[in-house]
Parts: C-alpha cells; sequence; structure tokens
C-alpha cells in the first residue's frame, strides 16, 4: 500500500468536504476556531523551546557530532540576502484580502469589520514578533524556515510535542483552504443559474 498516495486522497477529501458543504464563512467557524488554536499552540511550542534551549548548545543544534563543528549562533540586525523571502513571507501573511468582502458579508455587524480588521492585524502582527524574536534570540543564523525545524526531534516526549505541533501547523494550512476558497466557491454559484 502506497500510504503517501492513501494520505493525500484522505486530506484532499478532508478538505473538499467543508469546500463543497458548506455555503457561508458562518458554517466554517469551528475550521477558523481550530486553525487558531492550532497556531497559538504552534507559538506556545517555539516560545517555551527557545528559552527552554537557551543558550543552545552542540547536543541541542540537531546536527551530527561527527561532522559538524559546533559555533555559537550569532545575531545580525538586517541581512539583506535573506530580506525578499522574509519579506515574501510576511505578506504571505497577511494575504486574506481576497476574502476580506466575503468576510464583511457574513458579518452580524458589517460596520465594525475595520475595526475588527485592524484588531486582527495587530494580534498577528504580536504573535509574529513574539514567535521571531523568542526563537531568532536563542537560533540566531542557524534559524531554519520553518522555525520547528530547529526544535528538538526524536522519540523523547520533546520530540514528540515537536512532531504533534508540526501536525496542527498542517491542519492549520488544511483548515484554511476551505475559509479562502469559499469566496471563490460563492462567486461561482452566482454565476451559476441552477444553484
Amino acid at each position: 500500500v502506497d500510504w503517501t498516495s492513501v494520505w493525500t486522497l484522505l486530506s484532499a477529501g478532508c478538505v473538499l468536504f467543508p469546500v463543497v458543504y458548506y455555503r457561508t464563512l458562518g458554517e466554517n467557524h469551528v475550521l477558523s476556531l481550530l486553525g487558531a488554536m492550532s497556531t497559538v499552540l504552534a507559538i506556545l511550542v517555539v516560545v517555551f523551546f527557545a528559552i527552554y534551549l537557551n543558550p543552545i548548545g552542540a547536543d541541542d543544534a540537531n546536527m551530527d557530532d561527527d561532522t559538524y563543528v559546533f559555533s555559537p549562533p550569532t545575531h545580525k540586525l538586517l541581512d539583506f540576502k535573506l530580506f525578499p523571502s522574509a519579506f515574501s513571507a510576511i505578506v504571505l501573511s497577511f494575504g486574506g484580502a481576497a476574502t476580506f468582502p466575503t468576510i464583511e458579508g457574513n458579518m452580524e455587524k458589517p460596520h465594525h469589520f475595520s475595526k475588527t480588521l485592524n484588531k486582527a492585524f495587530a494580534i498577528l502582527v504580536f504573535l509574529y514578533l513574539v514567535t521571531a524574536v523568542a526563537g531568532y534570540y536563542t537560533f540566531g543564523d542557524i534559524t531554519f524556515s520553518p522555525i520547528l525545524c530547529n526544535l528538538p526531534r526524536g522519540d523523547d516526549l520533546s520530540g514528540r510535542v515537536v512532531q504533534t505541533t508540526k501536525l496542527f501547523v498542517a491542519f492549520h494550512v488544511m483548515s484554511a483552504y476551505p475559509i479562502l476558497m469559499n469566496a471563490l466557491v460563492s462567486e461561482v454559484e452566482c454565476k451559476i443559474p441552477f444553484f
């Protein structure tokens, strides 16, 4: 049995079901809540391990001691070579603009949309800053993208916590897809006369 194909089909079915079944964003609120909880869990895990592993040593670097000579991480205030990838990640996190009209249209009080949007963006910036500062402070120039790759691996408790967090992040991505597709599906259904 090709388990990769099986899990891919199961994941696609789990993502496709809400896209087809739920007609409005109001019906997707459970996915939004679970996605937000997954994000908060990932941030808490990153911050916890950043504090727990600081100062990072050779044993914590997830490297093979025979082939890697460990030196403590260094920190730069600004690295222009990495700016394009950092900028694209930041822009992606604020990329929900296509769904804004649908979200506003499904709100009980649409006139509160701008206040809600500002609060959401402020929370998003805060969460990114907390994760970035904690992670970069601990891992410096050896920070991987995604930062979960810097955290412990293995079969011990900390490795399992990190593996579980990675699963929750994957679930977050899967739960965001139906929310983003809702706007497109709604527009397509409006254009088709028999819907």
